[in-house]
């Protein structure tokens, strides 16, 4: 006997495996599936729409927690469906099948102007395999390339002003003094941006070695659409490292990354560290094997030479 969840309630199911009219055998996995799918279609014909008419509402942001806000019309109602033809179902969620859900997907119908809160299973289901997940990565990739394309000229002018020069404190706390040409400068980021990019001098000098290189680097990645979001990631890593000035976004977004290869790395950790405890049982089973073994050994000796009784 086997239990499945379906609408809210536990089906018992005795086999895996059913018989439907006809002599024909198919899993319990495809039966739910066809109840679903059978839900779907009573929702859609209740709106008087086809799973043609509807398509997944865009992707408006997504905050650094992983939620999604979406882009709704103004102009466009939210509907009920599986709620309005089941109002007696309260562990309903999705509109369409009624299935509970985490997250809702809303969808919408341009012809009637309406909009529909489901799940993603659903909408996968008439939008096709992994929809959802694909159009989630392309928002992000593209909001990356995007934040990447409007900073990449700024980051190229900064290490072009870095030069192997300094600036020092002067009598006055709020005035500093360039190395090179001995002017004097109000001790602000803006300034002194300011003066790295006239100052004659200052330009005559060499470029450090890594701002050269990271600049010869990001100057071969024009091309941002062919370029991955790893390598983007990887280039924004190395740029917080030299100091670059990053955008608010650009911070949110490493550390993010941060915290979720920290949590990778904790759960890998608990993995080997199970693995590990694991191995420890069955070496220490196998000793108490052993040791049983050597045990009955040695009384069965002991006896066939009559040292012990038998």
């Amino acid at each position: 006997m086997s239990e499945h969840h379906f609408g809210g309630s536990y089906a018992v199911l005795p086999d895996p495996v059913q018989t439907v009219s006809g002599g024909e055998q198919v899993t319990v996995e495809t039966i739910i599936a066809n109840r679903y799918r059978a839900r779907q279609m009573d929702t859609f014909r209740f709106l008087q729409t086809t799973p043609a008419d509807w398509r997944m509402c865009e992707i408006k942001s997504i905050d650094m927690l992983g939620n999604i806000i979406w882009e709704v019309p103004a102009d466009f109602r939210f509907v009920l469906g599986f709620s309005a033809i089941h109002p007696d179902d309260t562990a309903h969620g999705c509109e369409l099948c009624g299935h509970p859900i985490i997250y809702p997907y809303p969808i919408r119908c341009d012809r009637l102007k309406i909009v529909m809160n489901v799940g993603s299973d659903c909408v996968n289901n008439f939008m096709g395999a992994g929809y959802t997940t694909k159009q989630v990565k392309i928002f992000k990739e593209t909001r990356l390339r995007k934040i990447f394309q409007n900073w990449i000229l700024s980051a190229y002018n900064y290490c072009t002003q870095q030069r192997e020069g300094s600036f020092v404190p002067t009598e006055n706390p709020h005035a500093i003094r360039c190395t090179l040409c001995n002017s004097r400068i109000l001790n602000t980021p803006e300034n002194i941006q300011s003066h790295k990019g006239g100052c004659r001098s200052y330009l005559a000098r060499r470029m450090p070695e890594r701002f050269y290189r990271y600049r010869q680097k990001i100057s071969k990645m024009d091309s941002v659409q062919k370029i991955s979001s790893r390598k983007i990631m990887n280039a924004l890593n190395e740029a917080r490292t030299l100091g670059i000035p990053l955008t608010t976004e650009m911070d949110e977004l490493l550390r993010a990354e941060d915290e979720l290869r920290a949590v990778r790395l904790a759960r890998s950790a608990n993995t080997r560290s199970a693995k590990t405890k694991q191995e420890y049982a069955d070496e220490q089973e196998q000793e108490d094997m052993e040791t049983e073994h050597d045990s009955e050994t040695g009384a069965n000796f002991a006896q066939s030479e009559g040292i012990i009784p038998a």
